[in-house]
């Protein structure tokens, strides 16, 4: 394959994953891809929202002390491994906060692979 191709095909997809930022609809619930998955973030997994932002942060946290951390964790590397869409449902309302509340983030409360046809 030559160069103008391959260059073609790049910006083809390049342009397309742009254009499908997340979205957070009126209930709270995300849906989109991940920027990124962190550990140790504050007490927690910090997860990175596409194009959005909730509760004017672009980050979203899974704490380390929710019963299901190990589930949702292992479905949201499963989404970033993949490239796959997830759905956090409603995870505007719950804010965790640290520092007094200089840091207030949206927090992970359950999480889907793909398009879960409920949220």
């Amino acid at each position: 394959m030559n160069n103008k191709i391959r260059g073609a095909i790049l910006s083809t997809v390049m342009l397309s994953a742009s254009a499908f930022a997340g979205t957070i609809d009126s209930v709270g619930t995300y849906h989109g891809t991940l920027n990124g998955v962190a550990t140790g973030f504050f007490s927690g997994i910090g997860v990175g929202l596409d194009g959005v932002t909730c509760n004017g942060q672009s980050v979203a946290i899974l704490p380390f002390t929710d019963p299901h951390y190990k589930d949702y964790l292992a479905t949201l590397l499963a989404a970033q491994a993949s490239g796959q869409s997830v759905r956090m449902y409603r995870m505007a309302d719950t804010i965790t906060s640290f520092y007094g509340g200089t840091y207030a983030y949206c927090t992970v409360t359950s999480v889907s692979l793909g398009d879960f046809p409920l949220w």
